[in-house]
């Protein structure tokens, strides 16, 4: 097709059109690409994480450049003052819900071994019974 249409001069114009409809965007290429992001980047990072960079990144392209953002903003120079704080409040949590859940599986072996030992004391109590029995047979 190229070779018929772009070099017969009247076919000049008609090799234009359709060059152009060639390079035409198919629509949803972007999106599709940042779904196959998320696919390979969702396996080493947090939902609210990547979350959290999608965002930065659709605002930064939204604004056309990291150098068109608006840093004299109060309510972005409060959010990310406060960033800090939030991630240390988010690692507090996450280290009082390990606790739990280390304490919580600390009791529940300490009531295993308790039920474990009263099972032992039956058994125990029940060969001393059985030989207490067979002595008192064999003294008779």
């Amino acid at each position: 097709m190229y070779n018929t249409t772009s070099q017969n001069p009247s076919c000049k114009q008609l090799w234009t059109v359709a060059k152009q409809l060639l390079l035409l965007s198919h629509g949803q290429a972007t999106v599709e690409r940042g779904f196959s992001v998320k696919k390979l980047k969702v396996e080493n990072m947090a939902k609210s994480t990547f979350a959290a960079k999608r965002m930065v990144c659709d605002h930064v392209q939204s604004v056309d450049g990291i150098s068109n953002i608006d840093v004299t903003n109060k309510q972005l120079q409060l959010y990310c003052s406060s960033a800090r704080q939030k991630y240390s409040a988010y690692l507090e949590d996450q280290k009082k819900n390990r606790s739990k859940v280390a304490a919580g599986q600390k009791r529940k072996a300490l009531s295993d071994e308790v039920s474990e030992l009263k099972v032992k004391r039956k058994t125990l109590q029940n060969d001393a019974d059985a030989l207490s029995t067979a002595a008192d047979d064999f003294s008779e």
